[in-house]
């Protein structure tokens, strides 16, 4: 549950401590692939908020049981309640694009070849695509979605990798304005009500 879902954590006065993805969610412990440097200590009681594109906000209460680079767990989770919101809705697709540069120190880098990738879905904050090449976590490049009329430019940042058998796949959060997170929404929506039909053709 909550697999790859992106999700928040704060302290108790409101601060945000850290973000990340989710990699694990059972018997009431959560490990999240974190995405920055935190200020989390072992025992420290946290409110946790998990997007995930059928619940919408997933509000709990955990202590930090571990912390490692990269790498978060938190356990004794206690829902607080959950809250649709739209950044979170999510569609299915299998788009071809590609990386043609890199970001770096907050410079674009390009490559001598494109990067093939494959985005299998999307959502308004996050989009998880498959490729060939070995990327790290924290893996920052830009990204033209053609799919909307126009183009929406989009930074994204890995936060998760998975070993997919035959070359890899990320999950990845995306650094996007309010005009364009609203395209993306809209765009997000059409794709599931698309969808949603032809399942019902058959």
């Amino acid at each position: 549950m909550y697999e790859f879902d992106n999700c928040e954590i704060y302290g108790k006065t409101g601060e945000k401590l850290a973000y990340g993805t989710v990699m694990e969610c059972e018997n009431c412990v959560l490990k999240v692939a974190v995405a920055n440097e935190t200020g989390l200590e072992k025992g420290q009681t946290v409110d946790i908020f998990i997007f995930n594109s059928f619940l919408g906000e997933c509000g709990y209460e955990g202590l930090v049981g571990e912390t490692r680079p990269k790498e978060a767990i938190f356990t004794r989770l206690k829902s607080t309640g959950s809250r649709q919101r739209r950044e979170n809705t999510r569609a299915s697709c299998h788009i071809r694009s590609a990386i043609y540069s890199k970001i770096e120190n907050g410079e674009e880098i390009p490559f001598e070849k494109p990067l093939e990738i494959s985005i299998l879905n999307i959502s308004a904050q996050g989009l998880y695509f498959s490729c060939m090449e070995n990327l790290p976590v924290g893996f920052m490049f830009p990204l033209d979605f053609s799919e909307t009329m126009p183009t929406i430019h989009l930074t994204v940042c890995t936060v998760r990798r998975e070993d997919g058998g035959r070359g890899f796949r990320y999950g990845c959060s995306l650094n996007i304005g309010r005009r364009e997170m609203d395209r993306l929404y809209r765009y997000v929506l059409q794709k599931q009500i698309e969808q949603r039909r032809n399942r019902m053709r058959y």
